[in-house]
């Protein structure tokens, strides 16, 4: 994004939310008092929901909404988009990355030349009759989350996907995913396969075989850091 412009002021908050004030910056928002308190702290901060940080010549980076921020059991963040772009680096042009249980990163993915066709459709969970995926398509996928894990951090690795059953995601008008609903699938079908065996297809990230049940781990070696690194 770049450096600050005098006068306007910027700085990162205690969980890394990116935050400004200055003279030319909206005072709040048109007759709802309650909205403009949520994000204007006493000092006259705004609060962007953004989260950032800044490299070493002091230039704002953007990683991510903190709404959308994983914190893992060990303490570590980590911002889905992060996960998203190297996912869409190794190939697969279209994710949703969530913590399905603590700690576990899956990645919720469109098979890679699938045209996307906008929708407001969500499934309740997958279609009747729906089958684990050609084989083919399993191990382009595998390949892809591989490849991308590769470029992850021990903490950021994807340990499974899952692939979407409809043509795409949800979106808003202004074509953003709709995350929540993708969570609201991913909660139906973690109690489908739950209570009623699996209902979709589903991968590990770390072999080509199907998992067996929610939970498959990585291989040994590739566990996330149980304490936070010093730094």
């Amino acid at each position: 994004v770049g450096r600050s412009v005098p006068p306007f002021e910027l700085k990162l908050g205690p969980d890394g939310e990116i935050l400004f004030r200055g003279p030319s910056l909206f005072k709040g928002y048109w007759q709802d008092p309650e909205a403009t308190a949520k994000v204007f702290d006493a000092e006259g901060w705004y609060h962007t929901g953004d989260a950032g940080r800044f490299d070493p010549e002091g230039r704002l980076i953007i990683t991510g909404r903190t709404r959308d921020m994983i914190v893992l059991p060990n303490g570590f963040n980590v911002f889905p988009e992060d996960i998203e772009n190297a996912l869409r680096d190794a190939g697969l042009r279209e994710s949703i990355v969530l913590e399905t249980r603590p700690g576990r990163i899956e990645a919720i993915v469109l098979p890679p030349d699938r045209p996307r066709v906008p929708t407001g459709d969500i499934p309740s969970a997958a279609p009747a009759g729906f089958s684990e995926p050609p084989a083919e398509l399993r191990a382009e996928i595998d390949g892809a989350v591989k490849r991308a894990n590769a470029t992850l951090g021990i903490n950021q690795r994807i340990d499974g996907w899952r692939l979407w059953p409809a043509a795409d995601f949800p979106r808003t008008h202004t074509l953003k995913v709709k995350r929540d609903q993708v969570k609201a699938w991913v909660a139906v079908e973690e109690a489908a396969r739950n209570g009623n065996g699996a209902s979709g297809a589903k991968g590990d990230a770390m072999g080509g075989s199907p998992a067996a049940k929610a939970g498959t781990d990585v291989k040994p070696g590739a566990k996330r850091a149980k304490t936070r690194a010093k730094a």
